[in-house]
Parts: structure tokens; sequence; C-alpha cells
């Protein structure tokens, strides 16, 4: 059985534009493809001019950036649609964003009429990623959307469920260029069960690399030019491998070394330890610390786990 408990209206509000982590996770996942290719696919569009600089992790949009959105709305949806935004405040890099007000379409029509001459030819892959990027952007420069959320319950003799799914949009906003759900209408009554499957379910779920680099950044290890690398490493060595749903499956030998480094050198391999490290590194650029002493601290811990 099915039950609609009821219907709410609901302000979605856009999504900012990428930083790296997150132009890893979505394109990874839906481009299907290894974080590794998503940044060298990033680097060649950035070397052509095509995207600002994609190793960062600032979602701060320039008066230029807002230029371009300001300019691509107007001509092809509508002015109205526009919230200039600037999402955060300005540092060494700026959100990844197209350079020019020209969706992927166009981009693709002006290239094969020569108005554009890239250095390289453009595959389906470049792009795809160009168009998750720009369509991104565009919609963080956006109205937001107001859309229907219907509440369900589902029942069986065994158990009961609550939940809910985008069944309408009222009014689109920045839904125009990018849907970050599906819109599913269900219609209560009661249902017929056909077939009742049992399968046994991990209780820890393996990680894809999309869900590795959110764990890296939730974790704040890693940075935007070393996510990809990480995992590039990983695999290279073969210390996990991708299965065919593309989860990361650690090694008997990734499993050993991890084991030996845990028993010998726990105190140096912690999450804790590599976020502290990262945090001195940035105080060191931001004139904060003294390299010498960050050096100082790094070759005391060396110097007291070295054989005499």
């Amino acid at each position: 059985m099915i039950e609609r408990l009821g219907v709410e209206l609901s302000k979605l509000p856009p999504p900012p534009p990428f930083t790296t982590d997150a132009m890893l996770r979505e394109a990874a996942a839906s481009l299907r493809i290894g974080v590794d290719d998503v940044m060298r696919i990033a680097q060649e569009l950035f070397e052509m001019g095509l995207i600002t600089y994609h190793r960062t992790d600032s979602a701060h949009v320039s008066g230029a950036g807002i230029a371009v959105a300001k300019s691509y709305i107007a001509e092809k949806l509508n002015a109205e649609l526009f919230v200039g935004r600037s999402w955060a405040p300005p540092g060494a890099h700026e959100c990844i964003r197209p350079t020019r007000p020209y969706d992927a379409e166009t981009l693709r029509a002006l290239v094969n009429q020569g108005i554009i001459q890239l250095v390289r030819p453009l595959t389906q892959l470049h792009y795809k990623l160009y168009d998750l990027i720009f369509r991104r952007f565009v919609a963080s420069q956006m109205t937001e959307a107001i859309v229907k959320i219907a509440k369900y319950r589902a029942s069986t003799p065994y158990f009961s469920k609550e939940f809910t799914t985008y069944v309408e949009v009222v009014r689109p906003g920045f839904t125009l260029v990018y849907k970050p759900f599906t819109l599913t209408t269900i219609e209560p009554g009661s249902y017929r069960i056909i077939e009742v499957r049992h399968r046994k379910v991990p209780t820890v779920r393996l990680y894809t690399q999309a869900d590795l680099v959110a764990r890296m950044r939730e974790e704040r290890i890693g940075r935007p030019s070393t996510y990809a690398k990480i995992i590039s490493t990983l695999l290279a060595r073969r210390y996990v491998v991708e299965t065919k749903r593309r989860r990361l499956l650690p090694t008997k030998l990734g499993i050993r070394v991890y084991e030996y480094l845990e028993k010998n050198y726990e105190d140096l391999i912690s999450v804790q330890r590599t976020r502290k490290v990262e945090e001195m590194m940035d105080k060191v650029e931001r004139g904060e610390l003294s390299y010498l002493e960050a050096l100082r601290e790094f070759y005391e811990e060396v110097r007291a786990i070295a054989p005499t």
C-alpha cells in the first residue's frame, strides 16, 4: 500500500559553481570516467582557454564571470532570471567556470565553422565536461526554483517506510539549465507484490572514486591539485582495484601495506596527522608560520622513529 501523506511547495536554491572536488564527484559519476581522466580533460579545456583554472577549492565568481553568465542568460533565456552572485570571498583562484558565454552546442558550432580555432580537436568527452561546467555555472547565477515535493508512505506486512519525491516544477528558475533531481509521480493505492528478492548488503558500502574525493574534502586531507593524483596512485600501485560497478576494492597488497604502516608509523600516517601537516603548509603559505619551524617539527618526528 502506498499513501500520499501530503504535497508542499519548496524553494530550491541553485547550487554554487564547481570547485575541484565537486567537479570530480559529479563528472566521474555522470560521465562514468575516472577522476584522473576528468582532471586531464579539464586541464586541456583550461589550456585551450575555454574554462578557468580547474584546481581550486574556492566557489568565488569574479566580476568577469558574473558578466559571462549575465550575457548568456539575457541572450538565451530571460534577463529576469539573472541573479548575480559572487558566492564566496576572493581567493587565489575563482570557481571553475567557462571563460565565454558559449554553451556546448554553440561552442561546437563555432569550432566546426572555424570561427574558434583551438590547438587540439575537441572530443565528445571535452564537450560533455564543458557542458557540465557551463550549465552548473550558469545555474549558479539564476533565480531559485519552486517545486512541489510529495511525501509518501509505503507499507507492507513486513515494514513501513516514508519517503519524498519531486513531483512538479512550479517555477523552473535555474532548473532550465541544470536539474539536480528527477520528477517522480507515484499513484497512491494498493500494489500487488510480484516478486521478493533477498540479498546480502554490506554494512559498509565501498567507495567510488567520486565518493573518495568527497571523503577527502570532508576530512580536509588532499588538495584540489592532489585529489586525482592520490586516487590514480592507489590504482597504479595496485593498492586498490576498480570493480565493474566502479567501486574501489582494496587488494591484498594494499591491505598488507596499510597494516604495516599502521603498525609501525601510526602517528605519521593518520588522517589527523595528515590534516595537521596540510594546515601547517597553509600557514606557511599565508606567512603565519616559518617554513623552518615546520621543517624542524617534521625533522624531529622522522628522527624519533629513524633507526639509530
